[in-house]
Order: structure tokens, then C-alpha cells, then sequence
């Protein structure tokens, strides 16, 4: 393989890997807000106002029953919202905590 195959097939490994970054970015975003839950507590930052927090908490930790690390992560897009889960909570769940986000304050 000679250098200038080598470097084009360099650039267009790079350029690839700027697209996927690209369509990542826009899929998925910045999110507005994120909850935590961990040891029983439940953290927020972003987006959320303090009558959702309370709301949130009780519904997370006595309604769910969550006991294990969960992220809850969020973003607003015009009048969608689009959220999405890191750690271990089930399918039913995330929907339950969907259906409590699109309730709103």
C-alpha cells in the first residue's frame, strides 16, 4: 500500500467517524435535564421545577419502587420530549416515568 491510498483511506475513515458523531449528536442531543437515583435519593438537575421534584421523588422511590442506579435523562424538542434510561429499570417502567414527565408540573 503506498501513502497516498493510505491517507485517502485515512481521511475517509475520519470522515466516517465525523458523520456517526454528527448523527449521534443529533439523534440524542444535549439532554435538559437528568434525575438521579441512588440510595434512596432522588437528584435533579436541569430543567425541572421544584413541585416536579417532590412529585417526582415520591413517584420514583414509593411508587416504582426504584431501588437501584438510574439515570434519567431528557430533552426537549419543539413539543416532543424525548427520554431515555441508563441502569436498571424495566421497559414498564420507563413508560410509567414517561407517561409521569408528559403529565408535566
Amino acid at each position: 500500500m503506498d501513502n497516498s491510498s493510505a491517507f485517502s483511506s485515512l481521511f475517509l475513515l475520519a470522515a466516517c467517524a465525523a458523520v456517526l458523531v454528527l448523527i449521534y449528536h443529533a439523534l440524542f442531543g444535549r439532554p435538559d435535564f437528568i434525575i438521579d437515583v441512588r440510595r434512596g435519593q432522588v437528584r435533579c438537575k436541569g430543567r425541572v421545577s421544584l413541585a416536579l421534584q417532590r412529585r417526582l421523588a415520591h413517584f420514583l422511590l414509593e411508587d416504582l419502587g426504584i431501588r437501584d442506579s438510574v439515570r434519567i435523562l431528557g430533552a426537549q424538542r419543539g413539543k416532543r420530549m424525548r427520554v431515555w434510561f441508563r441502569g436498571q429499570i424495566s421497559p414498564g417502567e420507563q413508560q410509567r416515568v414517561r407517561n409521569f414527565l408528559a403529565l408535566g408540573p
